[in-house]
């Protein structure tokens, strides 16, 4: 798991983000809803956060694997 008020790299598209978790405000990520099965998806792959961008993504139906470029 990403440490909460830390920066770090997304996993998924290797973005360097600010986790947020324990700053005053919420987190961005806390205004993305996944549902279960993609959840369930993303614990099995990573143990660190993801940044808010690749969450939206997968929120708006894209694969948990980026495609190659």
């Amino acid at each position: 798991m990403t440490t909460p008020g830390a920066d770090a790299v997304c996993p998924r598209c290797g973005q360097r983000f600010h986790c947020g978790a324990c700053d005053a405000a919420p987190c961005a990520c806390t205004t993305v809803r996944l549902d279960a099965a993609t959840l369930a998806a993303l614990r099995e792959r990573w143990s660190a956060c993801l940044c808010r961008e690749c969450l939206v993504a997968l929120a708006h139906g894209e694969p948990i694997e980026r495609p190659a470029s």
